[in-house]
């Protein structure tokens, strides 16, 4: 069985370079596919450079492909796509493990073992990972935890894990996407994690809090992003989307 990581990268070189030196430790059964998400010149060159030093190590066992859109299309778009390559090109199976994962990240320990707690949890109905949240009837936000005692009705799209047959039941109810996948879309920031758990909750899929040895720098990456301001345009967008359908 194979085990797909799909990253979607925009700048940042630094947390993406950190992040591919931590997961350069996993086995062979591993296929790392970044989509660069419309950087600039400077960032795709270190990330390519990176890239290739280590699929020419013969000390990292594990595979890593780049591919690059000229223009930023969203979390969802570059995820799907990401997906898309693990399906299509790759070999991916309905029993294989495939994770979504954000660059902004570190392992903390275990670096060669992490992904086999996901796996030993992962089913043929449930989406797991290592943070779930709440929004509340009207699909604020309440709060995100790693607590898998708390109450959620979303898991976080920031690393997210399930088998293929699992991604393959949330892709088809998104129709429209431009790429076949388990995020909806149509937004740049937030909710695509809300929407895709509505759909899966709909479908019967369960979610299962994993505790992993990961760090995610979530609120130093968003420091220069304006997220009050896209918040605010996601929802929007989220709710005109969802219309009355999910009351």
């Amino acid at each position: 069985m194979q085990i797909f990581i799909m990253i979607a990268v925009f700048g940042k070189e630094n947390f993406t370079q950190a992040c591919i030196n931590d997961l350069s430790k996993l086995d062979k059964r591993h296929q790392i596919i970044i989509i660069d998400n419309g950087s600039d010149a400077k960032s795709v060159e270190s990330i390519e450079k990176l890239v290739v030093n280590k699929n020419n190590d013969y000390n990292v066992a594990c595979d890593f492909r780049l591919f690059k859109f000229s223009e930023n299309k969203g979390f969802g778009k570059a995820n799907n796509y990401a997906y898309n390559i693990a399906r299509d090109k790759l070999g991916g199976a309905d029993d294989d493990l495939y994770i979504f994962l954000n660059n902004d990240i570190r392992v903390k320990n275990n670096k060669n073992g992490w992904t086999d707690l996901l796996l030993e949890k992962a089913t043929n109905n449930n989406l797991v990972g290592p943070t779930g949240g709440l929004v509340d009837a009207e699909y604020n936000f309440v709060y995100e935890a790693e607590d898998a005692s708390k109450v959620i009705n979303y898991m976080s799209g920031w690393c997210l894990g399930a088998l293929g047959s699992v991604v393959e039941r949330i892709a088809n109810e998104f129709r429209d996407n431009t790429y076949h996948g388990i995020f909806p879309d149509y937004n740049l920031a937030y909710f695509e994690d809300t929407h895709m758990s509505m759909v899966a909750s709909k479908l019967g899929i369960d979610f299962n809090i994993v505790e992993l040895p990961l760090v995610h720098f979530k609120r130093t990456t968003g420091k220069t992003m304006n997220l009050p301001e896209l918040y605010i345009k996601a929802r929007g967008e989220f709710l005109k989307r969802i219309g009355d359908k999910w009351k």
